[in-house]
């Protein structure tokens, strides 16, 4: 299906109706506010908003060269299941983190193949093809992290031992 617009006449300067901008609902109609697809919050904030705890890796490999960036993913209409992303931006190495973290958990991982990890008392799956992007699948503190990341494996799994509820600058001792 190909569709096309054609325009007849441009007109420049013009004052437009302020009408044109302001949507009147039918009677009975339901107008719901828009949900945006993603929120760029401060790590302060996201464990200020969140609904379960916010966990972050207390190793990041070359921390110093890492940049973090927090994004909430609200619950949509298709998206039933809204999520914490923490992505760690590593500009030196070009590797690449993805912890998404949630009050349940991600539907999407069934269609994995999975590793059963030991790691301590902490239990993980592991899905790790041989080359490129590896996943861990985990629960802590009543939150449901995955964990996206071509590190090496021994290192992302030290990584995802290392999770521990954020610690804020005003709650620190």
């Amino acid at each position: 299906m190909f569709e096309t617009h054609e325009v007849l006449d441009v007109a420049f300067n013009e004052e437009l109706d302020s009408s044109l901008f302001i949507y009147t609902p039918a009677l009975g109609e339901q107008v719901n506010p828009a949900v945006p697809f993603v929120e760029h919050l401060s790590l302060e904030s996201a464990v200020a908003r969140m609904p379960f705890a916010v966990l972050v890796p207390t190793t990041v490999p070359d921390q110093d060269h890492t940049q973090l960036e927090v994004m909430y993913h609200p619950a949509r209409l298709r998206l039933a299941r809204s999520h914490l992303t923490l992505m760690y931006r590593n500009h030196e190495s070009d590797a690449s983190l993805w912890i998404d973290e949630s009050h349940t958990p991600e539907p999407e991982l069934e269609k994995f193949e999975w590793e059963r990890l030991e790691a301590g008392s902490q239990e993980m799956l592991i899905s790790d093809p041989g080359a490129g992007v590896r996943v861990i699948v985990t629960t802590l503190h009543g939150t449901h992290i995955t964990i996206w990341s071509d590190i090496e494996r021994d290192r992302l799994v030290e990584l995802a031992k290392s999770l521990a509820p954020a610690r804020l600058p005003s709650t620190q001792a």
